[in-house]
């Protein structure tokens, strides 16, 4: 994994998907945001940065909670901490760089400010309860490796986990299945939907 994984799938969430989320939201409102599989937290942090961007352009203070889960304690634990080698330069802008990260020595460390947005936790996603009342839930190239009727079982979770209207994010290989009626393609190439049916 990496940050900012799929640059353009990322712009398009950025400029298209954010807008809609804080759409109608009012300041007593809460964002909540799902990054399942985060393993070491680079997606989760990511959306972080891009949420606390557009709240900052547009004047916006709203309490936003993004729930990172994945099923590896170790993976958890690493993220929890935030902690990052000098390799992620290649991912992220300078700007963001200098922003959200503290340099130390030869590592870089999340920012507060984006480290407090987000809980990490175990979770499994084929078995455990979904985290509901989502605005995005983001599952990116987790699924492929799963059988297909777990994959679509695990889809069935995420729409009833979704709010109405909002979205869900996967992997460039990864497809809905039978939910194509419930879920409506916004981009089928970066495999980005909105929750139109509610269970």
């Amino acid at each position: 994994t990496k940050f900012f994984r799929d640059g353009i799938a990322f712009d398009l969430i950025e400029k298209e998907i954010i807008p809609e989320i804080f759409k109608n939201k009012s300041k007593n409102d809460r964002v909540k945001i799902w990054s399942v599989g985060c393993s070491s937290g680079e997606e989760p942090y990511s959306l972080a940065i891009l949420v606390r961007e557009y709240m900052e352009k547009n004047n916006i203070t709203i309490d936003v909670k993004i729930f990172a889960t994945d099923l590896n304690k170790e993976a958890i634990q690493k993220a929890n901490k935030g902690i990052f080698t000098e390799s992620i330069v290649a991912d992220i802008s300078y700007e963001h760089l200098n922003k959200y990260f503290i340099k130390k020595d030869d590592l870089y460390i999340i920012s507060p400010v984006i480290r407090k947005m987000i809980i990490f936790s175990q979770h499994n996603a084929a078995q455990d309860p979904p985290i509901t009342k989502m605005d995005l839930i983001s599952c990116r190239n987790m699924l492929i490796y799963l059988e297909p009727s777990l994959q679509q079982k695990i889809i069935g979770s995420f729409h009833y986990a979704l709010n109405p209207n909002k979205f869900l994010f996967l992997g460039p290989s990864e497809t809905i299945g039978h939910f194509s009626s419930s879920l409506k393609e916004i981009s089928r190439k970066w495999r980005i939907y909105k929750n139109v049916d509610y269970i």
